[in-house]
């Protein structure tokens, strides 16, 4: 069966999206004959083995650039599947086809910019999800990555329930996964951590709610903890300001450790060897950072809200990301009783089991059947 992808930016380093893409496509590579649709055909994978068709290349950004691209996405890819023969369209993102000439199926991960009005996000990208998103699934077969994504489509994109999957996502299992005691030392000295620490990884964004952990480093530096609290992640940015200054209101500011980027290879032992992977977000439409640190036999204490206790589930310890205290109460725990973090640490590697990218692109493949086979 002949399928189109589309993508139009492929990055020689992929994360988020990108991440999810290579991942999930390349699987779909050993079923699926296909072609690709992309500005960056430079940065497609050197061993897919993959019919690439380049789209013009626009320079610059904003609003002419997404025009240009959006009218080549309506305008030429319906002319290019017909004449490439492709039963079926695959969009690993939330854009697609108005009118699309085959069956088409659109992953939708998270509506962060409807759900978290608070945070800053181009106006165009809530024009695109509330205005252009619902007319296109309409016209589509999507998938959610969580329950929780899957419940915000029905209920703020009127999306069918009958039209949405809710097929999960993996991890990088050669990455993300256990070290040696040797590896987790070696790297805790790279990074001057030589104090128990609790471990943030990710963006600053304000749903993210990094703020909230410094009020539980003050708290458990209070109780008389000797312990530190590492964030790793761009500092460039106004919400990093925040934190910083938080940490210095309430006279912690020595106390937090500010990694910077964190090399990719470091990050499952910086896991590992925290005391606890803290993960206090308000919103995720699935969850990645903490199925990661799941999986590098982590501690992980996390937010309980939206997607997250999906995933985490019993591979964790779930809280409310408003109430310091319980995470407070929760550090002090894996700090005096050795056998309980153990016991979770243990838990988590179970728990991040269930997930892998090799059953994500099985479903993605059954669902782009499905669809060819019902027109």
């Amino acid at each position: 069966m002949r399928i189109g992808v589309y993508f139009p930016t492929f990055d020689p380093q992929p994360a988020g999206l990108g991440r999810y893409t290579v991942e999930v496509v390349g699987r779909l590579l050993q079923d699926f004959d296909v072609v690709l649709y992309t500005e960056t055909p430079e940065h497609v994978p050197p061993d897919w083995s993959v019919t690439t068709h380049a789209m013009p290349k626009r320079s610059g950004g904003g609003l002419g650039h997404l025009m240009m691209r959006q009218s080549w996405l309506q305008l030429r890819l319906p002319y290019h599947l017909q004449r490439s023969a492709a039963e079926a369209l695959f969009v690993p993102f939330h854009e697609g086809l108005l009118r699309p000439p085959v069956p088409q199926v659109v992953v939708v991960h998270d509506l962060t910019p409807l759900v978290v009005p608070s945070a800053y996000f181009h106006p165009l990208a809530k024009l695109h999800l509330r205005g252009v998103l619902p007319w296109i699934l309409r016209r589509s077969m999507a998938v959610a990555v969580s329950n929780n994504t899957r419940r915000d489509m029905i209920e703020r994109l009127r999306a069918h329930p009958d039209r949405i999957s809710v097929v999960g996502e993996g991890f990088e299992q050669e990455i993300f996964r256990p070290s040696d005691e040797a590896t987790i030392g070696s790297v805790r000295r790279r990074h001057s951590l030589s104090k128990p620490y609790l471990f943030y990884s990710g963006t600053y964004a304000s749903h993210k709610n990094v703020a909230f952990l410094v009020d539980v480093l003050s708290g458990c530096r209070r109780r008389g903890m000797d312990i530190t609290l590492a964030l790793a992640g761009r500092q460039d940015t106004g919400e990093f300001e925040a934190v910083r200054a938080s940490a210095q209101r309430q006279g912690v500011a020595e106390s937090v450790v500010s990694l910077g980027y964190v090399p990719r290879a470091h990050l499952s032992p910086l896991m590992q060897g925290a005391t606890a992977f803290v993960f206090p977000s308000l919103y995720e439409g699935y969850g990645l950072a903490p199925l990661e640190a799941m999986a590098s036999g982590a501690v992980v204490l996390s937010s309980d809200r939206a997607s997250l206790s999906e995933v985490v589930g019993d591979g964790g310890i779930l809280l409310d990301p408003q109430t310091p205290k319980d995470w407070v109460d929760r550090v002090g725990e894996m700090l005096d009783d050795e056998r309980s973090a153990s016991q979770l640490r243990s838990r988590a590697l179970r728990r991040a089991s269930l997930f892998d990218w090799n059953r994500t692109a099985n479903e993605i493949g059954a669902l782009l059947r499905g669809a060819r086979a019902s027109g």
